[in-house]
């Protein structure tokens, strides 16, 4: 069972969609990384609440899919990273 989310109840206006959706399809193209780990997070929310509302575009479903597959991917590396140097801060706090 999910849990229904806030931003699951927001309804977003044909404009505002198609702003978004560009700038997906310009991220994609020119390859970028989120700027920050909440970029990426409210990016996903973004395109969960997209792939929810998007009515028989497989298009254009399988475009928010690739773009939210590649936050996840980088949002994890990002949290391994994190995760080695606060490792690695306890691991010398202990040595000194």
């Amino acid at each position: 069972m999910t849990e229904k989310l806030p931003l699951e109840e927001m309804q977003l206006d044909e404009i505002q969609l198609e702003e978004i959706n560009s700038e997906i399809f310009q991220s994609e193209q020119e390859g970028n990384q989120p700027q920050s780990f909440q970029n990426s997070i409210t990016e996903l929310k973004s395109i969960v609440e997209q792939l929810e509302n998007v009515q028989g575009d497989l298009d254009q479903s399988i475009k928010l899919f690739k773009r939210g597959m590649a936050l996840a991917k980088w949002s994890e590396q990002y949290l391994l990273e994190m995760e080695e140097q606060i490792t690695d801060i306890v691991n010398q706090s202990k040595i000194d």
